[in-house]
């Protein structure tokens, strides 16, 4: 997660640093925990009341906190609770996804206040999707402004291979691009602050911002629709390696000489359990049978436009055919999944992304299975769970604004409206 750094050059801390650093702390248990009493931010923080005193009041000088209900501290001496005011701003997050570019406008609680989508041609040029998430981000910044909550900046996701340092998509191995600068690209149109992520980053930052999932320190992401990565959590801090590519779980070869993959190997986990994988299986399982099943009953003749809802209630009325593919998708998954409790003994692994309407008839199987394949010490404590939104990975650009702003918070006066780009 982003922390507060020394500007370049400064080789110590000075009063400034000191207070922000503060500042941070606060509200970083306010996040974590909702609203508080200074009382509480004291003992949580391990601050003086009167150090709690002095940051609470800038903060809310600034409106990124405001005070709440009356609470009784442990003294029986009612206090205020505080937290942090979600209309304070907004933030943009957009996805460059394979068929689709995706964009919400949200407050601080990840609210959607707008949503909107424009098609993404296969084998678009990095130019092409650049124009669709132009006209994406003006339209949020529309909203944003007709909303009173001026725009605070713009996460955003990618498909493959991001170089988190020079804020570039390294290699898009399904979009087909290498070494494009979205960072740089976009901070330099809209005069805001851009923050990259792989798709499987975003969506497990996500998750340890908002939800059930964020008091979970030790969680493994795993985003799976055309390939699959896996975004990493380790004592609740990203885990992302020398450059920012850590987490390509999908190019780990679980079966050598089998499906072909993007990357030009074969039996990559990703590549053996991606939607095309799975629709292709299907299809000739069902044509062995004759195509007699639930499924064939449901789509007819049309198996060239077989989607994966038709799948799931199929698999739901118990197709046979169906289920038997699922299984085999269920054991290689277990496969992969249980390799990675044995490396980093995860508390949570949870399974999102466009393949997320097949899941559920998964999971149990997964789970049963990846105990098994795991050594006992690491997989005695390990859960498997399904992710329930197709939101993970827009949610989390919106949390990578949010972390930004956390650690960065504004210390002065009441906010002032951002630069307006040149849209």
């Amino acid at each position: 997660m982003p922390t507060t750094r020394l500007p370049h050059g400064r080789r110590g801390f000075d009063r400034g640093d000191i207070r922000r650093l503060n500042a941070g702390n606060v509200l970083r248990e306010l996040r974590l925990h909702g609203g508080l009493s200074k009382a509480k931010l004291a003992t949580r923080t391990g601050l003086t009341r009167a150090t709690i005193s002095n940051i609470t009041a800038v903060l809310k000088r600034s409106g990124i906190i405001r005070e709440t209900s009356w609470s009784k501290g442990a003294s029986g001496r009612p206090g205020r609770l505080l937290e942090i005011d979600p209309a304070f701003g907004s933030a943009i997050g957009i996805e460059i996804d394979i068929g689709a570019v995706t964009a919400v406008l949200s407050d601080l609680d990840a609210r959607t206040l707008w949503r909107g989508q424009r098609e993404l041609k296969h084998h678009a040029s990095p130019e092409a999707a650049l124009d669709l998430c132009h006209a994406l981000i003006a339209e949020a910044m529309d909203h944003a402004k007709a909303s009173d909550m001026p725009c605070l900046g713009i996460g955003l996701a990618l498909a493959g291979l991001v170089d988190h340092g020079r804020g570039e998509l390294a290699y898009g191995p399904y979009l087909g691009w290498h070494h494009v600068p979205l960072k740089r690209l976009l901070e330099e149109h809209f005069h805001l602050p851009v923050h990259l992520e792989n798709q499987a980053n975003c969506a497990a930052i996500g998750l340890a911002h908002f939800g059930s999932f964020k008091a979970i320190r030790n969680l493994i992401y795993i985003n799976v629709g055309g390939g699959m990565a896996a975004g990493i959590l380790i004592d609740g801090r990203l885990l992302r390696g020398t450059r920012g590519f850590a987490g390509q779980a999908g190019h780990a070869r679980i079966h050598p000489g089998g499906e072909p993959c993007a990357c030009g190997q074969r039996g990559c986990w990703g590549a053996e359990v991606n939607i095309d994988t799975t629709l292709r299986r299907i299809r000739e399982k069902c044509a062995s049978s004759h195509r007699r099943g639930p499924l064939a009953a449901r789509i007819g003749s049309h198996w060239d436009r077989l989607e994966l809802g038709a799948v799931a209630a199929a698999a739901s009325e118990g197709d046979a055919d169906v289920l038997a593919v699922l299984e085999r998708s269920a054991e290689t998954f277990a496969i992969g999944i249980a390799n990675l409790a044995n490396l980093f003994n995860p508390e949570c692994v949870v399974i999102g992304g466009a393949l997320r309407p097949i899941l559920p008839f998964l999971r149990e199987r997964i789970e049963t299975a990846a105990r098994n394949g795991a050594l006992p010490q690491p997989a005695d404590n390990l859960r498997i769970a399904v992710s329930t939104t197709e939101n993970d990975t827009l949610t989390g650009c919106i949390a990578l604004v949010v972390d930004h702003l956390l650690a960065n918070p504004p210390l002065a006066h009441k906010r002032a409206a951002p630069p307006r780009s040149k849209t």
